[in-house]
């Protein structure tokens, strides 16, 4: 089905907006449970109303199981950096969250827990020296009056920044070859390269791939080539 840029929500309130309704669009059920129930928790906290601007563009994944090739540029979707055997909304089954005040400690613990889960979240082993192409949003780690080229590649608008960082399998790494414009950066991107399994830890986020010497394109709601 064509990508289109309606595919993408205009900017919201964390507070005018329920996490469910404001996360659902354009997710797959696995992906929306994974990112409700940090927020669900992270809801508990006394924290600033947050904005969740934007839902991720979906690419259909083209990765095929008796593929081995690494020279052929592939289209990924956020689905596929998930391992298949790594399910972690069982560690959400039997918290009651609707029971939970803001500043329970045990709000505070399970937020722990959940952050320790997400960081340590298993990258997909077999990804690694693909050349792939995957859709996202930019979280920026540097800046220089040429651009930005070194930042985090997340499947949602305000991930890192306006928001707590999603599982480090939901986490790119990227060095692009040519700096991005502010502009660029502040919409929808193509990242294209080389993907590595490699795990890096910044201010923002803990990133479970890295794509090195990468080229970024602004979104345009083409359907994958």
């Amino acid at each position: 089905m064509p990508m289109s840029t309606r595919q993408i929500m205009p900017h919201h309130q964390a507070c005018d907006l329920l996490p469910s309704q404001a996360l659902g669009l354009a997710l797959t059920k696995r992906r929306q449970s994974l990112k409700l129930g940090f927020f669900a928790c992270a809801a508990l906290l006394a924290a600033p109303c947050q904005t969740l601007a934007q839902s991720p563009p979906v690419a259909t994944s083209r990765v095929a199981s008796n593929t081995t090739a690494s020279s052929k540029t592939r289209d990924l979707s956020w689905d596929d950096l998930i391992p298949s055997d790594w399910k972690p909304e069982k560690l959400l089954e039997g918290m009651n969250f609707a029971l939970l005040q803001d500043g329970d400690p045990r709000a505070n613990e399970a937020m722990a827990k959940l952050r320790e889960l997400w960081d340590k979240a298993p990258a997909v082993a077999s990804l690694h020296g693909q050349n792939i192409r995957l859709p996202g949003f930019v979280a920026p780690l540097e800046r220089s009056p040429k651009g930005i080229s070194e930042f985090l590649l997340v499947p949602y608008f305000g991930a890192c920044i306006h928001s707590p960082p999603p599982p480090a399998n939901q986490i790119v790494h990227v060095l692009s070859n040519e700096p991005i414009s502010e502009k660029t950066a502040q919409a929808a991107v193509w990242v294209s390269g080389r993907l590595e399994v490699l795990r890096f830890e910044s201010a923002l986020g803990v990133s479970g791939y890295r794509m090195p010497q990468s080229k970024v394109q602004a979104y345009q709601g083409k359907k994958p080539s």
